[in-house]
């Protein structure tokens, strides 16, 4: 058996996977499906962020988090969407209103990840899902120099994937 780490390919779900190998070394395991239980137990010990967003266009937002998260949503029922993203650790759920919503009740959303690459892989991967981004470097915000991209959901819920260089 060789000594060399496997390599991850997937640039946004790099820490996810790399917490699974880690536990796979844990419990020195030799086959998938010896440790799959186990795994899935530390795993829902795992906190996580819970964001229960109100949308008046509930088709709409769930396509756009689809393709933010690149996944489906867990669970869908009538007016109501829950998105469980591991990577980064968030319960996401839309909940429909038959009120107007507009995002300015939020500041903003933001994921930090851990280096200038994965923002990038992160700009790239929603251009290419049609969606419009707001790329920045070297920008100073929040007393810290940053690389980011941003994003706005249908109901102009701004999200940011940023990375911090350095104080400012």
């Amino acid at each position: 058996m060789s000594n060399t780490r496997m390599s991850i390919p997937s640039v946004y779900f790099g820490p996810f996977f790399t917490e699974v190998f880690r536990l796979f070394e844990k419990y020195r395991c030799k086959a998938r499906n010896q440790c799959r239980e186990l795994i899935t137990q530390e795993i829902a010990k795992m906190s996580r962020i819970h964001i229960a967003l109100n949308t008046d266009r509930f088709d709409e937002s769930i396509a756009f988090y689809s393709k933010l998260f690149g996944q489906e949503p867990a669970k869908q029922r009538e007016r109501w969407a829950k998105f469980d993203i591991a990577d980064p650790a968030v319960n996401l759920t839309l909940n429909q209103t038959d009120e107007p919503v507009a995002g300015s009740q939020i500041s903003h959303l933001g994921i930090e990840v851990g280096d200038s690459n994965t923002v990038a892989a992160m700009d790239q991967r929603l251009q290419d899902l049609g969606l419009k981004t707001i790329p920045e470097t070297d920008t100073t915000c929040c007393y810290a120099l940053q690389d980011k991209t941003w994003v706005t959901d249908p109901n102009g819920h701004a999200w940011e994937f940023f990375h911090v260089k350095a104080d400012a």
